[in-house]
């Protein structure tokens, strides 16, 4: 809890979050790999303080794949140390990889079966969010599913605070979050239990 609050503050350009997530929001973003039958290629991205990298690690079973991006090298570094090494000793049949660097620059290996996605969207301009969004579905199977989070009710209570121009980015930005809903047929975990409430949005993988 401590290095994600002293990062958040160092690095709030990359970090984004009001807090970390908490165990509910983690279990309702990663509530599709529990069905899962058979091997699974996991792709997580923006692993931040690991909330989610804990819960997906619970869920990963022999002969499965789990890649991990951070642009963060503090983060990256941490997570290696307290979640994937320790993991990989124990679980030598389980593919663990953490891959440093920004998700849309970064080579990755095929398509993923899921991919979870902890970025903080919204401090990101929206052509950013576009291409990041591109280059994840991009590498989601058909069928799969990729899944990632937003706070509730921040674009409301942002809006009266800002002014014209920031109105129309922020609309803008709701624009892109509906079109991708209609094009990935998008749903909704509404989670109260998290600090704040959250929505996890899960899109589906469609044919090239």
């Amino acid at each position: 809890m401590l290095s994600f609050f002293g990062q958040a503050v160092r690095a709030y350009k990359t970090t984004g979050a009001i807090a970390p997530s908490g165990p509910v929001l983690a279990r309702a973003m990663t509530r599709e790999l529990e069905s899962h039958v058979g091997p699974k290629r996991v792709l997580e991205v923006g692993p931040g303080d690991g909330a989610f990298t804990r819960r997906i690690l619970e869920l990963l079973n022999p002969g499965d794949v789990f890649h991990v991006v951070e642009i963060n090298p503090r983060f990256a570094r941490l997570i290696e140390e307290k979640r994937l090494a320790p993991f990989r000793a124990r679980h030598p049949g389980i593919e663990v990889r953490l891959i440093v660097g920004a998700i849309q620059e970064v080579e990755l290996e095929g398509q993923y079966d899921y991919v979870i996605c902890g970025l903080p969207f919204n401090i990101f301009p929206l052509h950013v969010v576009s291409e990041i969004f591109r280059h994840m579905m991009a590498h989601v199977k058909e069928g799969g599913g990729l899944t990632y989070f937003e706070y509730l009710g921040m674009k409301a209570i942002k809006m009266p605070l800002l002014g014209r121009r920031g109105r129309k980015r922020l609309k803008r930005r709701i624009a892109l979050c509906k079109l991708l809903d209609r094009r990935y047929q998008g749903t909704r975990d509404l989670v109260w239990r998290n600090l704040p409430p959250a929505n996890a949005v899960h899109l589906r993988g469609r044919a090239a």
